[in-house]
């Protein structure tokens, strides 16, 4: 897991390093390279899986899976927030923000960073942007009158043709989240 969020600045200069094989990517540098020269440091929105993918792997890394996310959002204490158990801040968070709401430059709030040395803290993991995951969304609820013959989260959610993969974090526009399929 990277220190903050992918941000456009980033992503920009990536993708206008050559082809990439992840899908078409002339509309995503299409709606990026303007953000460039004013939000440079805002978080990536809007990313397919397969680009986001793409991304980690030319770094050398990956997508973390959700356990992994999770972890690294929680701690070694499993603390409610990533900074600990203090309810959020919105005024100190980019959390529910409601429909006007934004993205903020990565990295600047001071709520949302694990506890620890600056150097290796991680920032934004609760809001700003939604984090995506390697792990297919799954249901962790039984089906309604039936049983589940796959144990929790082993139950993919999708649809002919389309998987779905799973986010984390809260996006910046909207009442508390229910389970996402999208960035």
């Amino acid at each position: 897991i990277q220190q903050h969020e992918v941000t456009v600045g980033a992503l920009v200069t990536w993708l206008a390093t050559g082809p990439i094989a992840a899908g078409d990517t002339t509309a995503l540098r299409a709606r990026l390279t303007p953000l460039v020269r004013t939000g440079a440091r805002l978080p990536a929105t809007g990313v397919s899986w397969e680009v986001a993918r793409a991304y980690c792997q030319s770094l050398g890394g990956r997508l973390p899976q959700e356990r992994e996310w999770e972890w690294a959002a929680r701690g070694p204490r499993l603390s409610r927030h990533p900074w600990g158990n203090e309810p959020i801040d919105v005024a100190r968070t980019a959390v529910f923000l409601g429909h006007g709401g934004a993205v903020r430059p990565v990295m600047t709030s001071d709520q949302d960073v694990t506890p620890g040395a600056p150097a290796r803290a991680l920032y934004d993991l609760l809001g700003n942007a939604r984090e995506w995951t390697d792990d297919l969304y799954s249901y962790n609820q039984l089906p309604p009158g039936g049983t589940n013959p796959l144990p929790p989260f082993a139950q993919p959610a999708s649809q002919p043709g389309r998987t779905t993969r799973a986010v984390r974090g809260l996006p910046g526009g909207a009442s508390p989240p229910r389970p996402s399929l999208t960035r």
